[in-house]
């Protein structure tokens, strides 16, 4: 019924089907060989095991794509994240410099302030404005003096005076006080008049300097105040000395007159502004 020689499965799949189709028809029923169908599973194997390694391959190579779009869109979506990251970082350490920068602006405003409200009671609003009115209307030095002092002192302008952090020239300047002092002491007029007549001359480390002056109205820095008593003290200690001609003593004040062109910015706020002396001490 079936040839046992078979050139290909294909051929053994054929005459399977054949023999298959023969015996159904004379008998209803076909059964085949033993040696028919091992025959028939070996042509199936080969026909299969291509066709599932080709599908298998490009399962495989499909799937592979997929991984590598998911993986583009996982780091993109990363670098997307982290850049994201990146300008919310930046954008909170501006504002909080700003912040800072804000705040330090603000406290520093403050403590500069001159005049607080908050501070000084309500009743106490009007007094600098009289005490301007005072300073406006003043008929004596004296009475301009009281005032302006009253006036400096609610204003809060103690703290400059004492404060020699903007005067860098502040120990020279009282180093050159002790000289004086000490020469004055010894009884050295001869040194007293030669370190005098170069110090009067001109403006000794900038202490005549307008701004000097003009922060209060009738005092200037502590220092410059102490060196400037004791010029005048030495002035009137050389004056009254009668060891020296009275001749000696008039060309000496004559010589040590400070010229015109160095003498009448600070004098023209000495006259406004200077203690008590001052004028006198400037050759004014």
């Amino acid at each position: 019924m079936f040839s046992s020689d078979i050139a290909s499965p294909a051929d053994a799949v054929g005459a399977f089907a054949n023999s298959f189709a023969t015996g159904y028809v004379s008998n209803n029923l076909a059964v085949p060989d033993p040696t028919q169908w091992s025959t028939l599973q070996t042509a199936v194997a080969v026909l299969v095991t291509p066709l599932a390694i080709i599908a298998i391959i490009v399962v495989f190579s499909g799937a592979r794509w997929s991984l590598w779009l998911l993986l583009s869109f996982t780091i993109s979506f990363m670098r997307m994240a982290y850049s994201i990251y990146q300008g919310v970082r930046i954008m909170m350490d501006l504002g909080v410099l700003t912040a800072f920068k804000f705040g330090y602006k603000i406290a520093t405003l403050f403590s500069t302030t001159k005049k607080s409200l908050l501070t000084r009671p309500f009743s106490q609003s009007r007094e600098p404005r009289v005490l301007q009115a005072r300073i406006s209307c003043a008929t004596s030095y004296e009475e301009y003096l009281a005032a302006a002092n009253q006036l400096d002192s609610i204003e809060g302008l103690d703290k400059w005076r004492t404060d020699d952090s903007d005067f860098h020239q502040a120990s020279l300047l009282r180093e050159t006080t002790a000289k004086l002092a000490a020469l004055r002491y010894n009884g050295d007029l001869r040194g007293l008049q030669y370190l005098l007549s170069g110090l009067l001359k001109r403006n000794h480390l900038g202490i005549d300097n307008p701004e000097m002056h003009t922060a209060y109205r009738c005092h200037s820095k502590l220092v410059i105040e102490r060196f400037h008593a004791e010029v005048e003290c030495c002035l009137k200690h050389i004056t009254l000395a009668e060891s020296i001609p009275l001749e000696d003593r008039l060309q000496f004040m004559q010589k040590a007159r400070p010229p015109p062109a160095h003498a009448s910015p600070p004098l023209q706020v000495a006259r406004t502004r200077a203690a008590p002396g001052r004028a006198y001490i400037r050759g004014c």
